[in-house]
């Protein structure tokens, strides 16, 4: 009988995305990246929002702001529910969201973001199922 295991290195040529998306596999409820030689875990509850700026990503926490090298494409994979994206660069936690506007949302922090064209058939259905 033989048994496979995933085995993390951390550095050797993981980028942080990858080694976040490697990490959360082990830590449910964390989103783990890699800045520098710092490792980073932050409660995905805490999250109000993730936005991409190039190839950086940006976290938005309540009390601070993070950022690391990586796509919003393989963060959209490891994030619980809660999560919606509203735009092409953003990711919002929907228990921070004050208002849903049919063109834009207003987060706690009085933060407005677009709600593009392309994604705002898909925000209003998650909506619907979960109201």
């Amino acid at each position: 009988m033989s048994r496979s295991y995933d085995i993390v290195i951390i550095g050797a040529g993981i980028t942080g995305s990858m080694l976040a998306m490697k990490l959360s596999k082990y830590y449910d409820g964390y989103l783990k990246f890699q800045k520098g030689s710092e490792l980073y875990s932050i409660a995905y509850e805490d999250i109000m929002y993730f936005n991409t700026s190039g190839r950086k990503i940006q976290v938005h926490t309540v009390s601070c702001e993070y950022e690391f090298y990586g796509k919003l494409d393989e963060i959209l994979q490891r994030i619980p529910p809660g999560f919606i994206r509203i735009h092409k660069s953003f990711l919002v936690n929907e228990l921070y969201v004050k208002r849903w506007g049919y063109e834009a949302v207003t987060m706690t922090d009085n933060t407005e973001m677009s709600i593009s064209m392309r994604y705002r058939k898909a925000v209003r259905e998650s909506l619907l199922k979960r109201r």
